[in-house]
């Protein structure tokens, strides 16, 4: 009787340790899920001709480059809290239009920053 119970002792620590496991994988699908939709977009962007600008990199260690015709033909909302590096983003851009963009004195941009 005692090699029964032990072995069913092991048997339950083993499903519920599985049970665990796989519950975990199921709740980080939707996040891995959506990493490699971003990985996939990041990279096409990569090779999209003409100059990046490098905005960081993702929280799992991808690289951000954008191309830079993209940021300028677009109109943005950029949010977040104090200090969390917005005025250092616009900054990027603009840095990035006046070192890299020939013809500046036709394009017009406005940034605020409160």
């Amino acid at each position: 009787m005692g090699a029964l119970w032990f072995a069913q002792k092991l048997s339950q620590r083993r499903i519920a340790q599985e049970t665990a496991e796989y519950l975990e994988s199921l709740a980080q699908a939707p996040i891995l899920a959506s990493r490699r939709n971003i990985t996939t977009c990041l990279r096409s962007l990569h090779y999209e001709p003409g100059p990046h600008v490098y905005l960081g990199n993702t929280s799992w260690g991808e690289r951000v480059e954008v191309p830079l015709i993209e940021l300028v033909k677009a109109c943005g909302l950029t949010t977040g809290g104090m200090g969390s590096g917005k005025t250092f983003f616009a900054c990027l851009i603009i840095d990035a239009i006046i070192q890299r963009l020939p013809g500046l004195h036709s394009m017009s941009f406005g940034v605020l920053a409160g």
